[in-house]
């Protein structure tokens, strides 16, 4: 078979998995009226998708399927899904293509009701208008300075500075929750993915939950990491898993530069590297003195109205415990440099840029 084609057999078998799935997770599935409809690609110039009655068929545009990220193909098929909500469950007649059917199924099917991805740029305005978020990005493009007292300093201020942001409780109202994947899918992660989730749960205010996530390469369904909470934590946490990422690969790099060292070995160092930054934010910016009467989550215990919000977006969470062994010299190596990280340059807004272009 052409491998074009088996790919694109691959992300149909993937759309209808994700419809299966999310029909199921949020019950959606339980009227009659609403079934899974027939899947294709096609080549249109103008929208991500589109929803056929006549045909009973979501259509997703190819180069758009071909290319993009899961994450943005699941954002337009629940669109898509909220169109076919609304036609055969409530009967859309006579309203506008995004009236009160089309809103009502976007809130069952937990997608937003917007016609583009205009939702992701209206955040970024937002954030860029936010004070308090602008403080915390000079304070990490402080960091940058050849001087080490004051790169540390101003990594402190910035984390104390993101606690009293969320303890003082301004005005949520003006800011809504997000969730957003972190990384690739895949059908195994390493330990280090793990670990440095729990790093962002413990000091960046969000909650990550490991999400069922269709591999278009491997044409089976994996997992992500998703992370839930305020816009302004979420951008921030982001940008922290990239640049700990980044960083690991670049000591990674100087550490085996023998190459005597294997995959798993790289993993063991990255989990010491994470362990060791976390470390050091404990003991710099004293966080056990604001979580110390709870056993929330940092994000929950700091924000009560995110748990809400989670009880609506993961209405089946469940919980589980992974354990793993380390080679402990090699994990001792990597905590040691880990409390020399910190992390520098400005927040990059880029990743939450989106060209725009219509969800019929």
């Amino acid at each position: 078979m052409n491998k074009n084609l088996e790919f694109e057999k691959f992300i149909l078998q993937g759309l209808r998995q994700e419809w299966i799935m999310t029909a199921g997770l949020y019950c959606a599935d339980q009227n009659k009226n609403f079934k899974c409809p027939v899947f294709s690609l096609n080549d249109s110039k103008s929208f991500f998708g589109l929803w056929n009655h006549s045909k009973y068929e979501i259509s997703i545009q190819r180069n758009f399927a071909l290319k993009e990220s899961w994450e943005k193909i699941r954002h337009v098929l629940r669109h898509e899904m909220a169109h076919q909500y609304a036609d055969v469950v409530f009967k859309q007649k006579n309203e506008p293509s995004h009236g009160k059917s089309f809103q009502k199924a976007c809130k069952i099917l937990r997608v937003s009701s917007k016609a583009s991805f205009d939702l992701i740029n209206d955040k970024t305005c937002f954030l860029n208008s936010n004070s308090c978020v602008s403080k915390i990005k000079k304070l990490f493009s402080l960091s940058t300075s050849s001087n080490a007292n004051e790169a540390e300093l101003a990594m402190k201020k910035a984390h104390e500075l993101m606690e009293k942001y969320n303890f003082d409780k301004i005005d949520i109202s003006k800011e809504d929750y997000f969730s957003v994947f972190l990384g690739k899918p895949s059908l195994r992660h390493f330990k280090e993915a793990y670990y440095l989730a729990g790093l962002l749960s413990r000091f960046y205010f969000v909650y990550p939950v490991w999400v069922p996530c269709f591999v278009k390469e491997k044409g089976k369904t994996g997992k992500i990491l998703e992370i839930s909470g305020r816009f302004s934590n979420v951008q921030i946490a982001s940008y922290v898993y990239d640049y700990v990422n980044s960083y690991i690969d670049k000591v990674w790099v100087e550490f085996n530069s023998n190459n005597l060292h294997g995959r798993y070995n790289k993993s063991d160092f990255a989990a010491g590297i994470i362990h060791g930054f976390s470390s050091k934010l404990e003991e710099k910016n004293n966080y056990s003195n604001y979580h110390s009467q709870s056993n929330l989550p940092a994000a929950i215990d700091s924000d009560p109205d995110l748990k809400p919000y989670l009880d609506w977006y993961y209405p089946k969470l469940s919980s589980k415990t992974k354990k793993s062994t380390v080679s402990k010299d090699i994990y001792e190596k990597g905590i040691k440099k880990g409390k020399e990280l910190t992390i520098s340059k400005g927040i990059s807004e880029n990743k939450f840029k989106d060209k725009k272009i219509l969800i019929k």
